[in-house]
């Protein structure tokens, strides 16, 4: 209920932002655009750098230049904004200035591709549950493949949605009502459920999916012989976008954050 309550919620919105432009008369000329937030909350979605964790919906209108129910294929990313913007209305980006690179020609209908492979981040600490939690996670994909690094794999992650989960993992009299202590209530009964409800907190260092076969990423292949050469190609990507980004170390990164509120 309180899912179909939002999404109704949200609807009216992006209806009276439309009536709202109508009424002055600018939706002709106006490039519309709605933006979802990443991922649902339940396991394996929001707070991750798996799929459900990254893909964002994305909706935009242009009287006269998009297609209605059009559908576009290519990797995209948030960063690719603001330079459509800027090229929409006819300025010029310097080099350098932003991330992100203009997929005008796409919203035009043009063939276009941006990116061989498009890059995510997620930074655990500080946020609601333990605020001092360092764990990162970093992934890079293609259309095909998506490598997820756990830099700080020998502990534990953990969020507001699995919060619960790994208390009761750590507690075997405790119960939970949430989807994600819901798995950990299975896995007492049945063996088979075990293995996902440990990987609601333990990760490998290293994750590899093949997306054309295995869409909800239930498969690391990480250490499959076939993929190796996917593998090392994609960390050597990895490492080289987090070294423009001053990541190297994505722990190191965290730390710092965490201890810069300390000295607040």
């Amino acid at each position: 209920m309180k899912y179909y309550a939002e999404i109704t919620h949200f609807d009216e919105l992006v209806g009276q932002m439309r009536a709202e432009l109508e009424s002055r008369g600018l939706w002709d000329n106006t490039l519309f655009i709605v933006c979802s937030e990443q991922g649902t909350q339940f396991p394996f979605a929001k707070w991750t750098c798996y799929d459900n964790g990254l893909r964002t919906g994305l909706v935009m209108n242009w009287a006269g230049v998009t297609r209605p129910g059009a559908v576009s294929g290519e990797l995209l990313s948030i960063a690719d904004i603001t330079p459509t913007l800027v090229e929409v209305a006819g300025g010029i980006l310097p080099a350098g200035a932003c991330d992100g690179q203009s997929f005008l020609k796409t919203l035009r209908g043009e063939q276009q591709t941006l990116h061989d492979s498009v890059f995510g981040a997620f930074t655990n600490c500080k946020i609601i549950g333990n605020r001092e939690r360092i764990y990162p996670i970093r992934v890079i994909r293609d259309k095909s493949f998506s490598l997820i690094h756990n830099p700080n794999h020998e502990s534990l992650t953990s969020n507001v949605t699995i919060d619960g989960a790994l208390s009761m993992l750590r507690n075997p009299e405790q119960t939970g009502r949430g989807v994600a202590e819901s798995w950990v209530t299975l896995s007492r009964k049945n063996p088979a459920a075990k293995p996902l409800a440990r990987k609601l907190h333990h990760r490998p260092e290293f994750e590899l999916y093949h997306l054309d076969k295995d869409p909800h990423e239930l498969n690391n292949i990480i250490d499959n012989p076939e993929y190796q050469a996917v593998a090392e190609k994609l960390k050597k990507q990895l490492r080289a976008k987090l070294a423009t980004l001053g990541d190297r170390d994505p722990i190191a990164t965290e730390k710092a954050l965490v201890q810069g509120k300390r000295k607040k």
